[in-house]
């Protein structure tokens, strides 16, 4: 059986390991005395019977080493040895380094070459010749060929339409995406809607409508689980196991209700309004624990 010096001899982070690995509840904000009497109760102490008393072990530490200090030499007075007098300084010539370097040659300038201009003149036409015939003038008439005229093709010969330059059509602009609102649901009642919104912010850290409507659907959801189960209860052909998983089941909803209740009784109000059936049976197991605790 554990005692209160071997636990009080452990950190509170190894104490909250150890109620991990049991199905204790409602130990994370607790202190560590607290925490200790939560595990010296009777019916959890069995559990924590292999802790140990932590030794404690001391570390000596081990005295620093002193250095052998320099020894100081004594400083010379002003006047002594020339020091602090002053002295002319000499003006020597400063020397000046030459440096032979080899300059770059200049190459000259190459003139363009000038290209003679040629001037090109079209080729005279043949003039022709006028014949004079009775002191008239004619021209000579063309002397047509005497080969047959060549025979047409029937043959259609369809040359490829020239595609047209396609036209880039213009980019549509997308629309901008609208920032949500935060609005609150239409489904909070008028009296609820400031400390509904705390509640939100508080378990999820944001107020956009798609928390509202998680937050808002679990707990409904949890409410309506809830009343199926008490009515499954009251049926009298259920076998002893199936009766047993559903106390079980509900158990757990109040549990968890009672918790959150709690930690942050300020948010109390949106519990009562939006799950009535398990406020009413959280509340009612708060006062017989009450009067459990008085008559103790």
């Amino acid at each position: 059986m554990p005692t209160n010096e071997i636990l009080n001899s452990h950190s509170v982070s190894t104490l909250k390991k150890e109620i991990s690995k049991t199905n204790i509840k409602g130990y994370s904000k607790m202190k560590k005395a607290e925490i200790i009497s939560l595990m010296m109760k009777p019916e959890h102490s069995k559990r924590f019977s292999h802790i140990k008393m932590k030794d404690k072990t001391v570390i000596k530490k081990e005295p620093k080493k002193e250095t052998p200090k320099k020894e100081e030499k004594p400083k010379a007075k002003l006047g002594e040895s020339g020091i602090g007098k002053k002295r002319k300084r000499e003006n020597k010539p400063i020397k000046k380094k030459v440096i032979d370097v080899a300059m770059p040659k200049k190459e000259p300038k190459k003139e363009p070459k000038k290209i003679p201009k040629i001037t090109i003149t079209e080729e005279e036409k043949p003039k022709q010749k006028v014949y004079s015939k009775g002191g008239k003038f004619f021209k000579p008439k063309e002397v047509k060929s005497k080969l047959p005229p060549i025979p047409k093709s029937n043959i259609k010969i369809r040359l490829p339409k020239k595609e047209e330059p396609k036209k880039e059509e213009p980019k549509k602009k997308e629309p901008k995406k609208k920032k949500e609102k935060e609005k609150t649901l239409s489904q909070i009642p008028s009296n609820l809607k400031k400390l509904w919104k705390e509640f939100v912010n508080e378990r999820v850290g944001s107020f956009l409508e798609k928390y509202q409507l998680e937050e808002y659907e679990s707990l409904k959801n949890m409410e309506e689980r809830f009343r199926d189960l008490e009515i499954k209860k009251k049926d009298k052909t259920l076998r002893a196991k199936e009766k047993f998983n559903i106390i079980n089941d509900i158990g757990d909803i109040v549990e968890d209700i009672k918790e959150n209740i709690e930690d942050e009784p300020r948010f109390d109000k949106v519990y009562k309004i939006l799950t009535p059936r398990i406020y009413a049976r959280v509340k009612a197991d708060l006062k017989e624990k009450k009067k459990e605790e008085s008559k103790n």
